[in-house]
């Protein structure tokens, strides 16, 4: 019987830290956002890593500059119009958007959100291009 009591007692406790440390609604911003930007200035760099004109260079040296207030706007372009959070209490799921369908990408959990391996390389393989083009039709 006490045996009982202590399994109960250990599980509501552990339900109580997986309630308070689920990681909220502005950690979920800032997580998608770090993931975006680093995903944005990749791909900046390899296009850039391309041009071979030297007078171009300098005009991409001067875009750098300008990067940070262009590239907010972008980066929450695409965490509003692809991912979402669903909330369940104890933990999250973080929800992307792929061909018209919403699939789970990640989860939140003792205040830390992760994203499943295999959606951090498929999003190295992402054209910016094509996805801002479609944001703006």
């Amino acid at each position: 019987m006490k045996i009982r009591y202590l399994a109960l007692l250990v599980l509501v406790i552990f339900a109580g830290v997986l309630f308070f440390t689920n990681p909220n609604e502005s950690e979920y911003q800032g997580f998608m956002k770090e993931k975006f930007t680093q995903v944005v200035n990749q791909k900046i760099e390899e296009e850039t890593a391309k041009v071979q004109d030297p007078r171009l260079q300098k005009w991409i040296d001067l875009g750098r500059k300008f990067l940070p207030s262009v590239q907010e706007p972008v980066v929450n372009q695409l965490i509003d119009v692809f991912t979402k959070r669903e909330n369940y209490y104890f933990f999250s799921l973080i929800k992307v958007r792929y061909h018209e369908e919403w699939h789970t990408a990640g989860f939140g959990i003792f205040n830390k959100y992760r994203l499943f391996p295999q959606i951090d390389k498929e999003l190295q393989n992402i054209d910016l291009k094509e996805i801002i083009n479609q944001g703006r039709k």
